[in-house]
């Protein structure tokens, strides 16, 4: 994917919040990228990666605290199209071959 780290955007942008397909269209926007150039990284499934992976990115499900290590033991996880332990980890992951 050759990854670089061109913008931060935290979740919420705007008075829009987490999972609303307007914040996704938003980061989009001010990124001036497509939806696949963008990886969303989050620790709740059913509020970072599953709405991430709907509205076309780079769905990276973070494993560490509650919100991460709980879900881990469920299916939905496994739909995330990256896996990371750290946000350390995030770089080497995404130039990783998918």
């Amino acid at each position: 994917m050759n990854a670089s780290l061109d913008f931060v955007a935290s979740s919420q942008v705007g008075g829009v919040e987490k999972p609303s397909p307007e914040l996704f269209a938003r980061r989009e926007r001010m990124a001036g990228v497509s939806a696949r150039a963008i990886a969303d990284v989050g620790d709740r499934v059913d509020n970072d990666g599953l709405p991430a992976k709907t509205a076309g990115r780079v769905s990276v499900f973070l494993r560490r605290g509650p919100w991460g290590l709980i879900p881990a033991r469920r299916p939905e996880p496994a739909q995330a199209d990256v896996w990371i332990e750290s946000l350390t980890d995030l770089r080497g992951a995404l130039d990783a071959p998918q």
